[in-house]
């Protein structure tokens, strides 16, 4: 099973490659790139990591609704690069919502890119199948466990904010960083996952390395391809080797 890290695509680019590059250098099999519905253009970022780092460099996930009406700019990148598609803000009707992710769908197939589905509602999973893969938002086992007795995908990837530290601990701020990126992935999420899942600690992973190397072999028994931790994790040099602790 692959072990990756995931970082913000809004972050100074001369962060993104030192963090990156040093990651990459420690073992981790992909960085990949997180899209904020704001207009940083993740897609220019992501090419220009993938011309130092090569097809280590991932996007997951891409917003439809952002990038459909930009699908051009998609022509910029690298055809060896996987990229996960997300449905967007969720105010929408669900048909409104799948029509566009499968127009951008069609344009990143055309071009010739491996498209996954990023999402962990039960509607979207159920027609997961279209896609490459699942990209789910989740980590936590019983989540996981459920998400994959509805796809109708049976490749499946993992991401959620995570914590995952070692002697040199973590810092108050990395906390708070990974509670407000649980919070936002919760919020996110459909009213029956949240029905379903409840607490914040589906949503992010926080254990110590040890805890952690035992989530992962579960999730290895149960068909996970890839692992992605998600911010915080990839905030720090620090917490950046205690999950490369992972690897061993």
């Amino acid at each position: 099973m692959k072990i990756s890290l995931s970082f913000h695509s809004y972050h100074p680019l001369s962060e993104l490659e030192e963090l990156g590059g040093y990651a990459l250098k420690l073992g981790f099999s992909r960085i990949w790139l997180d899209d904020p519905p704001s207009e940083i253009d993740t897609v220019s970022v992501a090419q220009t990591l993938f011309e130092s780092f090569g097809k280590s460099v991932a996007i997951g996930a891409l917003n439809a609704q952002k990038w459909l009406s930009k699908a051009d700019w998609l022509k910029k990148l690298n055809r060896e690069m996987t990229i996960a598609l997300a449905p967007g803000k969720k105010t929408r009707s669900f048909k409104e919502l799948f029509d566009t992710l499968m127009k951008l769908y069609t344009t990143t197939k055309a071009l010739g890119f491996e498209t996954l589905l990023a999402c962990q509602g039960p509607r979207l999973l159920a027609k997961s199948a279209l896609f490459d893969g699942v990209l789910l938002n989740f980590l936590n086992v019983d989540a996981v466990k459920w998400a994959q007795s509805v796809s109708t995908n049976k490749r499946v990837l993992c991401t959620a904010p995570s914590l995952i530290y070692d002697e040199a601990g973590y810092t108050a701020s990395d906390r708070q960083k990974l509670i407000n990126g649980a919070r936002l992935v919760r919020n996110e999420a459909s009213s029956f996952v949240k029905n379903r899942f409840c607490g914040i600690e589906h949503y992010a992973v926080f254990c110590d390395v040890k805890s952690a190397s035992k989530m992962l072999e579960t999730l290895r028994i149960m068909g996970v391809e890839e692992v992605v931790l998600a911010y915080p994790q990839s905030r720090s040099k620090k917490l950046i080797r205690a999950a490369s602790r992972l690897l061993r």
